[in-house]
């Protein structure tokens, strides 16, 4: 495929120099002139045929079957083994340490680690028909259950604000190196940002021309309306940030901007964040009023006060395969944790073993409170 050149049916998704950056949808028609190619899209969850026209493509971009997959990997049976079993493997009799999920040549199964009863040192892997079970042990299972559990590394780096590598709104930058070796490097946090936050989802939300329709019902307010309060969003969540890393700019637009958010700005980001969802399931946001900087704070607490919730799974994903440099072949895989900040909020994430970070988090909030004022 050629950039920029789709095909009718191809799902595609609006780059960030588009003003509906972030929203998925379907070439549904093309139209040629002198210039080139012009492309009309219907975007999800809309049902007019000709929604958006997109000159040359040059504010589209493909979406990746990877970008499609939903993050957690699910079979539809139960492992034939648990953690604690005592099994017969080729090499002699070891213990079940690990269960993990494995999508690697396009087929989703289990594979079962296992120690030797005489070193929890040594791992080996196996299939399901490479095992025979001979009794349960609960010693061991416990022992493996805490060890998983503990197994995340110290948090490396420091809390930064994302804002401070992107001051003056350049979108494509790269980050220094000096941070890529972070549990939370820049390319990740910029990738939560967009993904898990309203300023980084609300031109996605509001590309919809049915969800537009829908906000401007529950709001009782005009479509110029709802623009200005997009606007005024998006500028005091850029203020917000600015005026945390730079003190003299907080104090020079204080008399012209008021940081807070209006109740009318507030209720409009509660009903941009009923409305976004990634595959089908509802997305959860953190709180408008926290920075960038807080955000991470509140990731890095959770993290240390974290408990897995998943399997283990060993899987090329979307994350891995075009946010993370370095590619790598995955071995040790990834797990879901689950852990609570100081704050209160319950933070989920996903740490890769491979790569060494946080390979995504957002908020588990019931209801999906835009909004705290502890922050």
């Amino acid at each position: 495929m050629l950039e920029g050149i789709f095909e009718e049916g191809d799902i595609v998704r609006f780059t960030d120099h588009s003003r509906y950056r972030g929203a998925m949808g379907t070439v549904k028609g093309i139209a040629s002139d002198y210039d080139g190619k012009e492309y009309y899209v219907l975007v999800d969850g809309d049902d007019d045929i000709y929604n958006y026209h997109v000159e040359h493509g040059d504010y589209l971009k493909w979406v990746s079957p990877e970008e499609l997959e939903p993050d957690e990997l699910e079979l539809s049976f139960k492992p034939a083994f648990q953690i604690g079993d005592v099994v017969n493997t080729p090499n002699g009799i070891e213990t079940v340490r690990e269960i993990i999920i494995t999508n690697i040549s396009g087929t989703t199964e289990y594979i079962y680690e296992t120690s030797p009863l005489d070193s929890d040192d040594k791992v080996n892997r196996y299939h399901i028909t490479s095992l025979e079970f001979l009794y349960h042990d609960p010693i061991w299972e416990d022992y493996f259950m805490n060890l998983v559990q503990d197994s995340l590394p110290e948090w490396r780096g420091e809390i930064y604000n994302l804002k401070a590598f992107d001051y003056y709104g350049f979108e494509d930058i790269t980050f220094d190196n000096d941070y890529q070796n972070d549990t939370l490097p820049p390319d990740i946090m910029k990738y939560i940002l967009e993904e898990y936050t309203v300023g980084g989802r609300i031109n996605a939300v509001l590309a919809s021309k049915k969800n537009r329709r829908e906000i401007e019902k529950v709001l009782n307010m005009k479509p110029k309306q709802l623009d200005e309060i997009r606007n005024s969003i998006k500028i005091k969540i850029n203020d917000r940030n600015k005026g945390e890393i730079d003190l003299d700019y907080k104090k020079k637009i204080s008399n012209k901007r008021k940081f807070q958010f209006t109740e009318l700005e507030v209720l409009a980001a509660l009903e941009i964040s009923k409305l976004d969802s990634l595959h089908d399931q509802p997305r959860n946001h953190f709180p408008i009023e926290m920075t960038n900087s807080q955000i991470m704070k509140s990731i890095k607490e959770a993290y240390k006060a974290a408990h897995k919730i998943s399997k283990r799974q060993v899987r090329n994903s979307y994350i891995t395969k075009y946010v993370l440099y370095n590619k790598v072949e995955p071995v040790k895989g990834s797990i879901l944790y689950e852990g609570i900040s100081k704050n209160g909020l319950t933070i989920r994430f996903r740490y890769n073993f491979d790569y060494n970070v946080i390979e995504i988090a957002y908020p588990v909030i019931e209801n999906d409170n835009v909004i705290n004022e502890k922050f």
